[in-house]
């Protein structure tokens, strides 16, 4: 009845509880006298320092007992774990926060994007580090050479993939076929480009027209007959043409009339001679 409880017992932390009775709070104290500091409260990472007193740090723990992993830390890529634990991985983003994105990994091209997540582009270029240059752009000559970066050539293809065969190449005779791939045909026109028409066809009477578009591709000769051509000694040789025989007949009359009377024949006398 002294009005003091426990007095003369320990009381380590000076709360007024005596240790024997105390109990250990997470408050770096030996609260219960026993030698220990804050036994027997959670310390989730074990470090020895309780949960409560704890501060988070990036070590993929919990080492405030707050339920969460290094929260507070920054995560670049969201998924999960700080960047101070992440990896870098080839995905486009900056897994370990260091400003640089999948660094480490292939860049075959030099673009700044590795080729994990680089996509083809047409450029003459593996841009995605798979050994295949411009692999799936088409090829509409089968030449290996992507058709965005042929260039047209004159060979009756499509070499740059544009629908038209030798685009840009002349056509003197406007039939599709370009000059360069075009074969000369029989019909007054440079097909070929070459500045001649119809060369290498047949034209026997040499007049410059080809037998085949020539209506009289063949020369008239004429036989002599006698100087009476009224009795029709003169004909005309094979391959001749009726008239053709009568056009021989009357310069062979007017032939004879010049001779007859010594001048031209606009100045033959009004009568008619007898012949």
């Amino acid at each position: 009845g002294d009005g003091e409880v426990d007095e003369g017992h320990p009381d380590t932390d000076e709360d007024g509880i005596v240790d024997c009775l105390d109990t250990e709070d997470c408050d770096a104290v030996d609260n219960d006298g026993d030698g220990e500091i804050d036994e027997d409260t959670p310390d989730v990472d074990g470090d020895g320092t309780c949960d409560l007193l704890d501060t988070e740090s990036c070590d993929g723990l919990d080492n405030d007992g707050d339920g969460e992993v290094d929260e507070d830390y920054e995560d670049a890529d969201g998924d999960g774990l700080a960047d101070c634990l992440d990896s870098e991985e080839c995905d486009g983003l900056d897994n370990d926060g260091d400003g640089e994105v999948d660094e480490g990994y292939a860049d075959t091209d030099d673009d700044g994007v590795a080729d994990c997540v680089e996509t083809e582009e047409c450029d003459g270029v593996d841009n995605d580090g798979d050994g295949w240059v411009d692999e799936g752009y088409g090829d509409s000559d089968h030449d290996r050479l992507p058709d965005c970066l042929d260039g047209e050539e004159c060979d009756g293809l499509d070499n740059d993939g544009d629908g038209t065969a030798d685009a840009g190449y002349p056509d003197s005779d406007g039939d599709g076929a370009a000059d360069c791939i075009d074969v000369e045909e029989c019909d007054g026109v440079d097909n070929d480009g070459d500045t001649e028409i119809d060369e290498g066809f047949s034209d026997a009477d040499d007049d410059g027209i080809p037998n085949c578009l020539d209506d009289t591709p063949f020369p008239i000769e004429y036989e002599e007959g006698p100087e009476d051509v009224s009795g029709g000694g003169c004909s005309a040789a094979a391959g001749g043409s009726p008239g053709a025989l009568g056009l021989a007949v009357l310069l062979f009359g007017l032939g004879r009339r010049r001779r007859r009377y010594g001048g031209p024949a606009a100045s033959l006398p009004s009568r008619s001679p007898a012949w």
